[in-house]
């Protein structure tokens, strides 16, 4: 699969130390792993509104780290953020890339740093793309649902839901996972071996169970064994998710350019 990719350029605050790259682009992948499916791609605060990582004193502190060690080590339980068992270095490559995203310099974290996320697509081929090839016409538009979204999201977050459809952007969450109530259900049937099928809101799925809840609100759970019972899964982003296997990089950047304007 081919990752996304936004050119992006950090201008530092006059006076701020100099960032190693290295260990910066080490740090994205930890935060990738680790940050991101909570707080977004861009750290910004994610679908969910968690805490914005660009405003956070303990991310942009000047300590080389100390405090985010301690933290990573603690976590928030009453906040849903569990503790981390990170190497030093992992850490100290993930304080690197969070000061990237951060100013926090001068304390506080305030944003004396400037991120500009220069778009390098085609606004105008985007728009063709949107209304030919790419068939996103069929079911968004631009004066509808996809209104103002240029002036609602970052365009790296705008470009990780055109790959990443489920998850805000980010990695999608598992068929395991719980289902995200902001997002299109995915509707599952379950056919036994004696031919009794069963359809609903699919709730969870492993190699071991299938559980979805009925038209009642009924909750129910099948052992799986193999494919036995049968389980058929229709998924409404569906498209979305085999479009993102032809996707080219050109497409993507356009599109993307195309949708930053609509402001």
């Amino acid at each position: 699969m081919r990752r996304p990719f936004l050119l992006v350029t950090v201008v530092l605050a006059a006076g701020a130390a100099p960032l190693q790259a290295q260990d910066a682009a080490r740090g994205r992948t930890a935060f990738t792993t680790y940050c991101a499916p909570c707080h977004g791609a861009d750290a910004r605060g994610g679908a969910e509104g968690n805490t914005d990582l660009t405003r956070s004193a303990i991310a942009g502190a000047t300590d080389g780290g100390k405090q985010l060690t301690a933290f990573l080590k603690t976590g928030r339980p009453d906040r849903r953020m569990p503790a981390f068992s990170l190497a030093d270095a992992e850490v100290a490559d993930l304080f690197a890339f969070l000061r990237t995203m951060t100013t926090g310099r001068g304390g506080g974290g305030g944003r004396n740093q400037t991120i500009n996320a220069v778009v390098v697509g085609d606004p105008k081929a985007g728009e063709t793309y949107f209304n030919g090839a790419g068939r996103c016409a069929t079911c968004h538009s631009p004066t509808g649902d996809l209104k103002g979204i240029g002036g609602r999201l970052t365009p790296a977050v705008i470009q990780g839901r055109l790959v990443l459809p489920r998850g805000g952007g980010t990695y999608p969450p598992s068929y395991n996972s719980p289902p995200d109530p902001k997002e299109a259900p995915r509707k599952v049937t379950v056919t036994q071996s004696s031919g009794e099928q069963l359809s609903g809101v699919l709730i969870y799925l492993t190699d071991f169970s299938v559980t979805l809840k009925d038209a009642a609100n009924i909750q129910h759970t099948f052992e799986r064994n193999g494919d036995v019972p049968k389980v058929e899964i229709v998924d409404p982003l569906q498209y979305h998710l085999d479009h993102m296997r032809r996707l080219t990089d050109r497409d993507m950047h356009d599109l993307t350019a195309y949708l930053v304007t609509l402001k």
